[in-house]
């Protein structure tokens, strides 16, 4: 029992991490970073974006679901058993864990940067697709990662991490498709307000 306290210690941690960290990561990024190497969007999350490019320091819908999900494991820790309970909090941990990660490979690689401005040179720019493809790759490389290391192991913990880093690569394919859709859509929107307008003909 004592470890399933401690999983749902974690739930929270990891959340505000997330999100704490992803501000912190954007702060740093914009600086000398950016003004080398420039992304159309920090956050990959639609969802979040507006919030992280403002820097908002709370979020209430975010709060929300920190609850949620705290509450979840909470009583799925009294009425799973262990295969499934640790089964599912893998997905979950793994995905914020690996997030987590890759936040703080962020912020330190800015840091790096901040205090070495000499070392950069150039001026590149990544399309918002490259960064949500690229989070693609590494979900599903990770992924197959964890499925090997299932089938040395047969935990039920790592079967979840796999399926959850599956989950989200899937996810991000979702976000990818959305932002197809909406340069389309702006796309064509453009073009019918650069079409010239036609002066009707007097009767």
């Amino acid at each position: 029992m004592t470890g399933r306290i401690i999983s749902i210690i974690c739930i929270p941690l990891l959340m505000f991490a997330d999100f704490y960290l992803t501000l912190l990561g954007k702060k740093l990024r914009d600086n000398v970073y950016l003004q080398h190497i420039f992304t159309e969007e920090y956050e990959l999350n639609p969802r979040w974006q507006k919030d992280v490019n403002n820097f908002k320091m709370f979020d209430y819908k975010h709060l929300l679901s920190v609850i949620l999900f705290t509450g979840y494991f909470y009583f799925a820790s009294l009425l799973l058993g262990d295969s499934w309970y640790y089964g599912v909090y893998g997905a979950f941990f793994t995905m914020y864990a690996f997030v987590t990660i890759r936040h703080l490979n962020n912020i330190l690689t800015y840091r790096f940067a901040n205090k070495n401005p000499d070392l950069f040179t150039g001026k590149a720019t990544f399309g918002h697709l490259f960064g949500l493809n690229l989070s693609k790759y590494q979900s599903f490389t990770y992924s197959v990662f964890m499925l090997v290391l299932f089938a040395w192991t047969q935990s039920w913990f790592i079967l979840g991490g796999a399926i959850g880093l599956a989950l989200l690569g899937l996810t991000n394919i979702r976000w990818i498709n959305a932002y197809k859709k909406k340069a389309l859509k702006k796309s064509a929107e453009t073009k019918i307000e650069q079409q010239p307008k036609t002066e009707p003909q007097a009767l």
